[in-house]
């Protein structure tokens, strides 16, 4: 788990998704981006209480799921 202090929920999370993801640098890094979440989601809760820093962090979840499509210039 690194430096990080993560909570025993957080813990078994971790350890679930390497038991059904496997040992790999992709399952790796999607840890790792779920500790950042986490770590963002302690921030939110710091400046804007509970209640808002959930509004926050799940926005994305709410709104129907439009993507606009990237152009790439090559």
């Amino acid at each position: 788990m690194g430096s990080r202090t993560v909570n025993i929920a957080q813990e078994y999370t971790v350890v679930q998704l390497r038991k059904e993801l496997g040992n790999s640098e992709a399952t790796e890094q999607l840890i790792d981006w779920l500790l950042d979440a986490w770590d963002t989601l302690e921030v939110l809760r710091d400046c804007f209480g509970e209640a808002k820093a959930m509004q926050i962090f799940t926005a994305y979840a709410r709104v129907p799921q439009e993507r606009v499509q990237e152009t790439v210039l090559v």
